[in-house]
């Protein structure tokens, strides 16, 4: 016998499919799921962007928890683009913050033995509406939005599936429209910029000399080329690189060296003249990345965020997925006109970190190193409900960001500040109303660092989309002890006294129990006590309702007793 079948043929792109047709799935097309036979996407003739018709997947009636079901692309031969990018046209409604449907595009470069995910959004990331929506969903034409997703690794390869995944939770309907495909043809000549591998973003010396990782796309063999790198649009320092790269071939190139100034800065590197001719796909030439300069700057530092200028004068902002980042916020403020703010509500980038580096601070022979600074956050859904939490973590590093060690990390609801209104129970981002919505901060970092030292401050925000976190008034200063209170371990003052008393111990007070006065006729006439470690190391004792004259102080702790003859005027 003879089995005979029909291989499908490859589409090259560009592709495009807005479901015009009556016949579903469209040729070429498929539908699966991993469900019953009812849990397939279908196509509809009342909702759509540019005509009336679409393609849906109706979560609100089918209720198969996690239940994937596919719509699959024709089969697709890429073998000839430099670079694939997919749009489609969405529309999608979340039902509730608990009850939230998903959807995903996978792709195969293996005929569909395996699949990889290239795109994910659920919850308010996938929907096209502000809010939540509990009844049925159907677009109107202002509810779509245009999704654009580029699909690196795809190029030059052929057998290709692509395919939309919902994945059900009961939840709201998903809509998809005008699905479009494009590839950029492969050119004979074609270098690309990959990537800036050093300088690291943080700096604290001006020498620096940039390397960078090149690609040959082009179908020629790639023998020299032309580098170049620049600050904030400066004069240009060029490198002449000879070689051979074949298609698809990296390398990583050292550069000429060069010199960088205080500050925020910008470094851009561009490839040009690949073979001594013109790149036929200029797109990939040109990269860029963001540094920060740092010049020493002696404490105490504050910094209150207010000028114009963001980040601030030595400050970093370091936002690796070019996303949301830190950003100069108006519209909050704990004090002045102005805050920090990251836009962590609806933030589409699962676990995206983005860090805010304080100016490289100097220090000599102090006693102690404190940060304090002012921060509001809130959750981003109704208290109660399970959701994940967005992180603020402070760092400190000691060799100008080459290594950092945590010192506080707030999570979950040590993070938050304000409990959840109206207008922030998951329909809109927290933008804190009143001074009781902040919370101030007071971190020791004595025993983190050295005595002297240099040191940055890390404020690092790991986002899981869940609400904004602000920042406001930071401040780091030292203090240093009087001789005497470190030689003798504690210091008694002012004495004489008119009734306020200040109390110092050296280096804790943790072995202290309890502190006393008394009279000339030795009566006691004051006494404070302290439960097992919990006496502070500074304290304040109010005598004024004790007559003038000469008494007797005594601090009592576990291994002696201290006594000094005070005078009250």
């Amino acid at each position: 016998s003879v089995l005979s079948f029909t291989l499908p043929a490859l589409k090259q792109p560009p592709l495009t499919e807005a479901f015009e047709q009556s016949t579903f799935p469209p040729a070429g097309w498929s539908r699966s799921s991993g469900g019953s036979p009812n849990m397939l996407w279908t196509r509809v003739t009342n909702a759509g962007y540019s005509t009336a018709t679409s393609v849906k997947f109706d979560n609100y009636q089918k209720n198969e928890p996690r239940v994937a079901s596919d719509l699959v692309m024709p089969p697709l031969d890429l073998s000839r683009t430099d670079s694939v990018r997919l749009s489609f046209r969405l529309a999608a409604a979340t039902y509730s913050a608990t009850i939230s449907d998903t959807l995903e595009i996978w792709a195969s470069t293996d005929c569909g033995r395996s699949f990889q995910r290239y795109w994910r959004k659920s919850g308010l990331a996938l929907s096209t509406l502000p809010a939540y929506r509990t009844t049925e969903f159907t677009p109107t034409a202002t509810q779509w939005r245009e999704e654009r997703v580029e699909l690196p690794n795809l190029s030059g390869k052929d057998n290709v599936i692509l395919r939309f995944r919902n994945i059900n939770r009961n939840g709201n309907n998903i809509f998809l429209d005008d699905i479009n495909l494009t590839g950029v043809p492969l050119f004979t000549l074609d270098a690309g910029i990959v990537s800036i591998d050093t300088p690291a973003q943080i700096l604290c010396e001006p020498n620096i000399a940039p390397e960078v990782t090149i690609i040959n796309k082009g179908t020629t063999v790639l023998r020299s080329l032309r580098i170049s790198w620049q600050t904030d649009g400066g004069q240009a320092v060029q490198t002449d690189w000879t070689g051979s790269l074949v298609q698809g071939a990296k390398a990583r190139i050292k550069l000429k060296d060069g010199t960088l100034t205080t500050g925020y800065r910008i470094i851009e590197c561009r490839v040009s003249e690949p073979n001594g001719g013109i790149d036929g796909n200029p797109v990939n030439d040109v990269i860029s990345m963001p540094v920060g300069m740092k010049s020493s700057v002696k404490l105490p530092m504050t910094e209150g965020f207010e000028s114009m200028n963001f980040p601030p004068s030595d400050w970093n902002d370091i936002n690796p997925d070019r996303s949301r980042g830190w950003m100069r916020n108006v519209n909050a403020a704990r004090s002045g006109s102005s805050s920090v703010t990251m836009r962590n509500f609806g933030y589409a980038s699962p676990s995206a970190i983005d860090r805010l580096v304080s100016p490289l601070m100097s220090y000599e022979a102090v006693d102690s190193v404190l940060l304090e600074f002012d921060r509001a956050a809130a959750p981003g859904v109704a208290a109660g409900l399970p959701r994940p939490s967005d992180t603020l973590e402070l760092l400190i590093s000691e060799d100008c960001g080459q290594t950092f060690k945590s010192v506080k990390r707030y999570w979950g609801m040590d993070l938050r500040t304000a409990i959840p209104t109206t207008d922030t129970a998951g329909t809109r981002a927290f933008l804190p109303a009143t001074a009781s919505q902040w919370r101030h901060e007071r971190i020791d970092l004595t025993n983190a660092l050295p005595r002297s030292g240099r040191f940055l401050i890390d404020f690092r925000n790991i986002s899981r989309g869940d609400n904004d976190i602000h920042l406001d008034n930071v401040h780091v200063y030292t203090k240093t002890l009087p001789a005497r209170l470190k030689r003798d371990g504690y210091l008694i003052a002012p004495n004489p006294t008119r009734g306020k008393l200040t109390v110092q111990l050296y280096p804790d007070a943790t072995k202290v129990r309890h502190i006393d006065i008394l009279n000339a006729a030795g009566q006691r006439v004051y006494l404070v006590s302290y439960a097992s470690g919990n006496a502070s190391a500074h304290q304040e004792l109010d005598l004024s309702r004790l007559p003038a004259g000469v008494y007797t102080l005594r601090i009592h702790g576990t291994d002696r007793v201290i006594t000094e003859r005070i005078l009250r005027d």
